[in-house]
């Protein structure tokens, strides 16, 4: 994670100060016909401005927070004693048609499992023991990108969106028929 140092930090506070006051001067100059020495203008300028930059400093603070939480890891889900990972990659679950929950897709000997990145709202855990999947299938997501698919079992229909659709197809074909021939 890469966090801004404290002098990047007031260089970015200062150029925003002066771009904020740049505008602020040129559309009331420009549009509303005001001139410089206008003192009320000059003390509400100010008033936005230092409002303004104590905001950024604050953001800029926190950086390391929001980055944290915005493009947050995901926590692997913790695997049985035996279970071993086969491959993850960054996967989509379909809410509806349109919407989608960003995360990981997991794929183990045993099972499949979804987490969701934190930037989230729902942030739903998903486990579907390999044993419980009925079908699985390529999809095209939203009829028109072919990188979706879908895993079929007793308790619901799930639509997954990868970018390695392929390689993670054939090793979850694998799997499925390593556990329907034990």
């Amino acid at each position: 994670m890469n966090v801004l140092s404290f002098p990047s930090k007031i260089k970015v506070i200062l150029l925003f100060a002066f771009v904020y006051l740049a505008v602020g001067v040129i559309i009331d100059v420009v549009f509303l016909g005001m001139a410089i020495q206008d003192i009320q203008w000059l003390s509400s300028t100010l008033n936005a401005l230092v409002v303004s930059a104590v905001c950024i400093t604050i953001i800029l603070y926190s950086s390391s927070g929001m980055v944290s939480f915005l493009g947050g890891k995901v926590n692997p889900p913790d695997f049985r004693t035996d279970e071993s990972p086969v491959i993850d990659t960054a996967s989509n679950l379909m809410h509806s048609r349109w919407q989608s929950i960003g995360g990981k897709l997991f794929l183990t000997n045993k099972a499949l499992y979804f987490r969701a990145h934190p930037f989230n709202l729902k942030r739903p855990n998903l486990n579907i023991e390999l044993s419980e999947v009925l079908n699985f299938s390529p999809a095209k997501v939203s009829s028109t990108i072919d990188n979706g698919l879908i895993v079929e079992t007793k308790d619901g229909t799930y639509t997954f969106v990868l970018n390695s659709r392929n390689e993670f197809t054939n090793l979850l074909k694998d799997h499925c028929k390593n556990i329907q021939n034990v």
